[in-house]
């Protein structure tokens, strides 16, 4: 059974974001590979940071960018009360299709542990929504990264329109999924981002319910 409730996430506040690599290539990465982010600062890489503002990170995107108005996202699926056991499937989708927008997202669980997120696959191919331009024709634009014993999704800044996924709740009291967005002006500069850093906490079902909400930095 999965779920099908909307939620709607946005702040008036600037947020996260990681590296924005130019390439010879027209597709402009608004995140550095996060392979790199588990490496040493002193070596390029993020000091083990992935930049998902979720807890444990610390740290979001907005570290670097920012100076435009953040992105408005909505998430269809996601359950404020979870059931142990159940599969859920989750649909981000962010309002401005008309701008390159990327994600880093994780999922946390109450001990500490991160939660195994899946990209949902039709077939065993990416929607053409979770494709570059919306089109199954171009580069796959949603990835996931296992590292440092966290599972990373994420969306590269090449005008995909959605981010799908999937999860078993786990049997733990609450969930927190943490989610760096920056929404590309398309100058290949940090300056000039919307950013926005989504934290929302869902609860168990049976347990009191915990305050969900998005925040800002």
């Amino acid at each position: 059974m999965r779920s099908s409730g909307r939620r709607s996430a946005w702040s008036g506040g600037a947020l996260v974001a990681v590296s924005m690599a130019l390439t010879a290539v027209p597709k402009v990465h608004a995140f550095s590979d996060p392979r790199r982010f588990s490496a040493p600062a002193a070596e390029g890489g993020g000091g083990g940071r992935q930049f998902t503002g979720a807890p444990g990170d610390g740290l979001s995107c907005a570290v670097c960018h920012g100076g435009d108005a953040p992105p408005e996202v909505t998430f269809e699926g996601l359950p404020e009360v979870f059931v142990p056991g159940r599969e859920y499937e989750v649909r981000m989708q962010w309002a401005d299709l008309d701008r390159a927008h990327a994600v880093q997202l994780q999922m946390v669980q109450s001990d500490g542990a991160s939660t195994p997120l899946e990209l949902v696959t039709e077939g065993g191919v990416l929607a053409d929504e979770m494709h570059c331009h919306g089109a199954s024709s171009e580069a796959p634009a949603a990835y996931s990264v296992d590292a440092d014993g966290r599972r990373i999704l994420g969306v590269e800044g090449c005008f995909a329109r959605a981010l799908r996924f999937r999860f078993v709740a786990p049997d733990v009291p609450e969930l927190d999924l943490g989610a760096g967005v920056v929404r590309s002006d398309g100058s290949g500069t940090f300056a000039g981002d919307g950013v926005l850093e989504v934290r929302l906490r869902l609860a168990r079902f049976g347990d009191p319910s915990p305050p969900s909400c998005t925040a800002s930095v």
